[in-house]
């Protein structure tokens, strides 16, 4: 495999519209797609006949696991620009770690890593290229903050999906990035169902904010299966709540994670969680 030494790669994305929500904030699932596109770019600029050599070999890049933290916001209108670098490769398990890191007129706004596997077309992983190889540290992965811990309680807030044609590649597989946007989706039904008041203190000026998102996969999905995202509430704080949520097929979980949410006034400064809130959450509360 003919190999560019290149190791970073950068583009600038515009924040349209369709980007954002209905204050004008690109949403944090955007971040996850930029991302996404940014690293096949860089894919591109190491091997610039990638697409050729894949579909040749019938090998595609498969997504481990996912992590973004948001620090600031953007806005409709505003340039971010999408930095990736190869960081740590572990060649006993063949992934490949990328490091991102979002700017906005040189202010830092969000930072993650997703970790891929290559894999061929029966879902068996391949070794990482010699070539890529060089282009990272060869340390086995390190312990990164997205470690996966549900809980024992049997209460679970369940919100079923269906995938349709238009989550699907040429094969059928649901792209990565639908898991997150029906993490968004159940995440919504899961406040509202919990509180019903809660478009009205929507509308009164509480907010809930993205802090931190991390996902890790373990099988595909298909068109026309139908999964179930189970709900949970992990750690809860003064002022944020992590939920953990776990994508299961016929029994088995295919992909899980969890999102730690903020809650803020409609200038962004961090509220207590009202008990409204909290109070019907408890039943749902890992480890009980």
């Amino acid at each position: 495999m003919s190999v560019n030494q290149v190791s970073t790669y950068s583009e600038s994305i515009t924040v349209h519209d369709c980007h954002t929500n209905m204050e004008g904030n690109a949403y944090w699932t955007e971040y996850h797609k930029w991302f996404a596109d940014a690293l096949e770019g860089l894919f591109m600029s190491i091997v610039p006949d990638l697409r050729e050599r894949f579909k040749a070999n019938h090998l595609k890049i498969k997504l481990f696991d996912t992590y973004i933290k948001h620090i600031a916001s953007a806005f409709f209108g505003d340039t971010v620009n999408v930095e990736i670098e190869i960081g740590q490769i572990d060649t006993k398990r063949s992934l490949i770690e990328f490091l991102v890191k979002f700017t906005n007129e040189e202010n830092k706004i969000a930072t993650g890593w997703q970790r891929v596997s290559l894999v061929d077309e029966k879902g068996n992983k391949i070794g990482v290229p010699e070539d890529v190889i060089r282009l990272g540290s060869t340390q086995s992965s390190r312990k990164l903050v997205g470690s996966v811990r549900r809980g024992k309680s049997k209460k679970k807030f369940e919100v079923p999906k269906l995938v349709s044609l238009h989550h699907t590649n040429t094969k059928g597989e649901t792209y990565p990035t639908v898991y997150l946007e029906w993490l968004g989706e159940a995440r919504e039904e899961f406040i509202m169902d919990i509180d019903p008041d809660f478009i009205e203190q929507f509308q009164h000026g509480m907010r809930t904010l993205t802090h931190d998102t991390y996902l890790r996969h373990y099988k595909s999905i298909f068109f026309p299966d139908t999964v179930t995202i189970e709900i949970q509430v992990g750690k809860i704080r003064l002022s944020s709540a992590r939920l953990l949520f776990a994508f299961v097929k016929d029994g088995e979980v295919i992909a899980e994670g969890w999102q730690t949410l903020v809650f803020a006034n409609d200038k962004g400064k961090p509220i207590r969680i009202p008990l409204n809130i909290i109070r019907p959450g408890l039943k749902y509360l890992a480890g009980i």
